[in-house]
């Protein structure tokens, strides 16, 4: 996930980024407001 200097590697950070996208489209729904595809 990191490496010797602290930094997160391309693909870690993408799976990152992809699972905040997903919350924030679960929020999205369940706050019955908003567009799912909003966040994206």
């Amino acid at each position: 996930m990191s490496n010797a200097s602290g930094q997160v590697s391309g693909q870690a950070a993408r799976q990152m980024a992809n699972a905040i996208r997903v919350l924030s489209m679960d929020a999205v729904e369940r706050a019955k407001s908003g567009h799912p595809g909003m966040p994206m």
